[in-house]
């Protein structure tokens, strides 16, 4: 068991539990802080437990845009084609590959 849970660890791009915002100019934003891996724009993203695909348009923390969040980073993320009625408070985003 401690061997798989190791594997899982190794695939995991990105997770993060989500709060959602809609604002204007920006449309959805899902904010949280990123726990395993990174998150980068044009990044695709999962969100679980939905299943929801969709991809990140733009990071930010602290109204300052960013190339890449770390672990520990708590972000904002505008993600594409997607409206905050699809989210709930502590869906989980993650890759889109580690989900699926």
């Amino acid at each position: 068991m401690i061997t798989i849970i190791i594997t899982m660890v190794t695939f995991i791009i990105i997770m993060l539990s989500v709060d959602v915002y809609k604002i204007g100019g920006i449309e959805t934003v899902p904010v949280g802080r990123v726990e395993i891996g990174v998150i980068k724009p044009s990044m695709v993203v999962t969100f679980g437990p939905t299943g929801l695909t969709t991809q990140v348009k733009l990071v930010e923390m602290h109204h300052e845009s960013l190339q890449e969040a770390l672990p520990g980073d708590n972000v904002g993320f505008n993600v594409k084609n997607v409206v905050v009625k699809d989210l709930k408070r502590g869906y989980v985003a993650s890759h889109h590959r580690t989900l699926s």
